[in-house]
C-alpha cells in the first residue's frame, strides 16, 4: 500500500535572462514505492483536495485524494477489493459531494458518490443492473442538476440526470430510440440550460438542449435538414464569446462549415461568422478559444485552395487566416493557450515543426516564439521540438518539449517567460530520466497554487505524482477544473464581505459566467460577463453569514475562490 512516502524538498531556480526569477519546490509522492509506477491520471480538484486515480501496487487503480502534501495523500477506498482496479474517472463536484464513475467488480462501472471518507463512498445507482456497466461519463452540473451520459443496457448511451439521490436518477430521453447510441457531445451549460449535440437517428448530429426534464430535452434546430449532420460527433468546440454561444456547423449549403451562434432557440440559432461569403468556407474543425477580445480556431483557408490547416482569428463578425509576415506558416496549429493577452500555440512552418508560436491576432504580430530544438541531424524535414501540452502556471508558460531528438521521447517539462533566453527544462536535481514527460500528456491540474503533475523524473521512482510549488505565489485560489484560465483573472474584496462583494475582473478576462454557491452546492447568484466588464458589485445582503464559493467559468474551465460573509 502506501508504505513509503519520501519528501524531496528540492529547489530548482529558474534563471531566465530578462524574466523574473521564480523558485520552485518539488515534492515527490511515491504512491507505488520503488521503481514501479503508480500512473496517476484523471486529476480533478475539488475545494481543498485533488481527486485522482492511482495504483499503489497492492490495490490496483483506485481513487486517491491529496492536498499536495505527503501526509495529506491517501487512498479514498478500495472500491474493487484486492489487486483489481475500480478505474475511477469523471470526478465532478455537486452539492457538497463528489460523483464519479467506478466499478466494484460486481456491478460493473456505475455512478458513485463520496463525501471524501471511505465510509461514505458508495454506489449511487446500478443503472445497468448486474455485472454489466452503464459507464457514466461527461459529468457536468447545470441548473442545480447533475447531467451525465450512461447506457442502461436497453436504450444505448443517452443523457441522464440526477439530484444526488437514487430515486431521482433517470434517463432524460431515449434520443435515438432503441439500443443505438445518440452520440452525445459538445456539452456546454449556458443560462441554466445544457446545450449538447446528439443524433436522434433521423436528423443526424444536431444541436440539442435540456433543462433537466424530459419535456425540456429537445433538438434546438435541424441546421442541416434531413438525415445529414450539421455538427461533428467529437467535442470540437462550443464557446461563449461576446455574449454569444458559438460552435462550428454545416447547413449543407454552399457556405460549407462555418461558425454558428445560438441563444438556445430555433430562431436564435443562425450563421454567425461567414468567411468570405457564400463561395468560400473557413471549415472550422475545433479548438474555439477566446483570448481577450478575439476568437481563434483551427480551420482551412478554402479561398487559398483549402489543403492546409491554419489558425483563424475573428472579432465576432469576420474571420481571417493568420500568416507570418514572410507568408510562411503557421500550419497545423494546436494547444491554443491564452496568456497575457496573446495566444500561444504549436505549429509548423517550412523549416521547423511542432514549435511554439505566438500571435496578437495580426499577421505582423504572428511569429515563432522561439525554436527550442535546434538539432536537425536526426529529424527529416528540419527541426522538431515536439512541443505539446502547453499550459499556464503562475507567471510562466509550461509545456512538454524535446531538446534533442530521440525517437519515442515525448519530452521534458519546460518552463518559459515567452523568450528564448527565459526558456529551459524544469526538473528536480535528482532527475535522471530522458523524456520525463513520456506518456504524461495532459495529466496536470492546479490546486491552491500547487501544480499536481504526473512525471517520471527518477529511474528509482517510476511514474509518480509530483507537486511543484512556485514560492512566489501567495493567492490561494482553487482551480476546480483545469490549469487555465488563471485565478489572476479576478480578485474579490472585501473578504470577509458584508452586504456587497466587489469582483474585479482584469483586462485579460474573456466572456464567461460568474456565480456564487453555498457549501452545499446551491447556486445563489449567476451572471454572464462579457469582455470589457471589469467590476461587478454583487449584493450579498440576503445571504446568511458563512462560507461561500465564487466561481468564474470561461474557456471550458472553472476557477473558484472561497470567501466569507460576516454579519
Amino acid at each position: 500500500m502506501f508504505k513509503r512516502l519520501q519528501t524531496l524538498c528540492l529547489l530548482a531556480l529558474l534563471s531566465a535572462g530578462n524574466a523574473a526569477q521564480a523558485q520552485y519546490v518539488f515534492t515527490k509522492i511515491d504512491i507505488n514505492p520503488g521503481s514501479a509506477d503508480s500512473n496517476p491520471i484523471d486529476f480533478f480538484s475539488c475545494d481543498t483536495l485533488m481527486y485522482l486515480q492511482a495504483n499503489d501496487g497492492t490495490h490496483g487503480s483506485e481513487p486517491w485524494l491529496s492536498d499536495g502534501t505527503i501526509a495529506g495523500t491517501r487512498m479514498l477506498k478500495d472500491i474493487n477489493p484486492g489487486g483489481a482496479a475500480s478505474e475511477a474517472t469523471w470526478f465532478c463536484y455537486y452539492k457538497g459531494k463528489t460523483y464519479f464513475s467506478a466499478s466494484d467488480g460486481v456491478n460493473g462501472k456505475e455512478l458513485w458518490v463520496t463525501d471524501g471518507t471511505a465510509a461514505n463512498t458508495q454506489m449511487l445507482a446500478d443503472l445497468n443492473p448486474g455485472a454489466a456497466s452503464s459507464v457514466p461519463e461527461s459529468l457536468v452540473v447545470c441548473n442545480d442538476k447533475l447531467f451525465f451520459e450512461a447506457n442502461n443496457g436497453i436504450n444505448g448511451v443517452e443523457l441522464w440526470v440526477t439530484d444526488g439521490t437514487a430515486a431521482n436518477t433517470q434517463m432524460l430521453k431515449d434520443i435515438k430510440a432503441g439500443a443505438a447510441t445518440s452520440r452525445i457531445g459538445n456539452i456546454m451549460p449556458h443560462n441554466n440550460v445544457l446545450l449538447f449535440s446528439a443524433d436522434n437517428g433521423t436528423d443526424g448530429i444536431e444541436l440539442w438542449r435540456s433543462d433537466g426534464t424530459p419535456a425540456g430535452t429537445y433538438m434546438v434546430k435541424d441546421i442541416a435538414p434531413g438525415a445529414s449532420s450539421s455538427m461533428l460527433a467529437d467535442n470540437n468546440g462550443i464557446v461563449l464569446f461576446k455574449g454569444k454561444v458559438l460552435f462550428p456547423a454545416n447547413d449543407n449549403t454552399i457556405t460549407d462549415r462555418e461558425i454558428w451562434e445560438t441563444d438556445g432557440t430555433e430562431a436564435g440559432t443562425k450563421l454567425s461568422i461567414d468567411y468570405k461569403g457564400a463561395n468560400w468556407s473557413s471549415r472550422p474543425w475545433g479548438d474555439l478559444t477566446v483570448c481577450g477580445s478575439k476568437l481563434y480556431f483551427r480551420g482551412y483557408d478554402t479561398a487559398a485552395g483549402g489543403g492546409v490547416e491554419r489558425l483563424f482569428v475573428s472579432d465576432g463578425t469576420t474571420a481571417t487566416p493568420l500568416f507570418r509576415t514572410d507568408g510562411t506558416g503557421p500550419t497545423f496549429p494546436g494547444d491554443l493557450t491564452p496568456w497575457d493577452d496573446k495566444l500561444y500555440f504549436t505549429g509548423d512552418h517550412s523549416t521547423a515543426k511542432n514549435e511554439l508560436w505566438v500571435t496578437d491576432g495580426t499577421n505582423a504580430g504572428t511569429d515563432t516564439a522561439f525554436n527550442y530544438n535546434k538539432d536537425t541531424s536526426s529529424i527529416p524535414g528540419g527541426n522538431n521540438s515536439n512541443i505539446h501540452n502547453v499550459f499556464v502556471y503562475g507567471s510562466h508558460l509550461f509545456m512538454h518539449a524535446t531538446t534533442t531528438y530521440i525517437s519515442g521521447n515525448n519530452g521534458e517539462l519546460v518552463v518559459s517567460d515567452g523568450t528564448p533566453s527565459g526558456t529551459r527544462v524544469l526538473a528536480p536535481p535528482t532527475a535522471d530520466v530522458v523524456g520525463s514527460m513520456n506518456n504524461t500528456t495532459y495529466h496536470q491540474k492546479i490546486l491552491n497554487n500547487k501544480l499536481f503533475i504526473r512525471a517520471n523524473f527518477e529511474t528509482a521512482s517510476g511514474t509518480e505524482l509530483w507537486i511543484i510549488t512556485d514560492t512566489t505565489l501567495t493567492d490561494t485560489a482553487t482551480s476546480v477544473n483545469n490549469v487555465k484560465p488563471s485565478p489572476a483573472f479576478y480578485t474579490l474584496a472585501p473578504n470577509p464581505a458584508n452586504d456587497v462583494l466587489q469582483v474585479a475582473l482584469n483586462s485579460s478576462h474573456t466572456d464567461g459566467h460568474i456565480s456564487i454557491t453555498d457549501m452545499t452546492g446551491r447556486r445563489l447568484f449567476e451572471k454572464t460577463v462579457t469582455t470589457g466588464e471589469k467590476l461587478q458589485a454583487i449584493s450579498t445582503a440576503d445571504m446568511p453569514a458563512g462560507t461561500y464559493i465564487f466561481s468564474y467559468t470561461a474557456l471550458g474551465t472553472t476557477t473558484s475562490k472561497k470567501f466569507v460573509i460576516q454579519r
